[in-house]
């Protein structure tokens, strides 16, 4: 079992799970980068970028959140309300035994202005990250 302090090192290096978004024109330094096969099954693409990523931790993907140490949410959201394409994923720990309730997240457009993407069962999914020794 890891202890606190390994906990945070692996949450520091996974940080980069923390993916920005994308928008159809590929904005350099927000985004993961998509190619028009996502768009058919985006969950399955991000969930595919998601597994090669956490290869190097020894980190696999549960669906349930008990005995988990990361919560990642994957959203996929095309010409949104604000007119962006977002795509991309964002990674949580635990803090006092719970996973936060994320409802939304906020990211800067391509003009500097805040846009907020709100979370539902269209957009988004929800996958559990747990040590392979567990």
């Amino acid at each position: 079992m890891k202890t606190k302090e390994n906990k945070r090192e692996i949450a520091e290096k996974i940080s980069f799970l923390t993916r920005g978004l994308s928008d159809y024109s590929a904005t350099p330094g927000i985004g993961i980068g998509f190619t028009p096969k996502s768009i058919g099954n985006p969950f399955r693409r991000l969930k595919k970028m998601l597994k090669e990523a956490i290869r190097p931790y020894n980190l696999k993907i549960k669906n349930e959140p008990e005995s988990a140490d990361y919560m990642v949410i994957l959203f996929s959201e095309f010409d949104n309300e604000d007119g962006y394409d977002c795509l991309g994923y964002t990674c949580y720990t635990k803090s006092r035994g719970k996973f936060p309730e994320v409802g939304a997240i906020r990211y800067c457009g391509v003009c500097g202005d805040v846009n907020t993407i709100r979370f539902n069962t269209k957009n988004s999914r929800i996958v559990y990250l747990c040590s392979v020794n567990k």
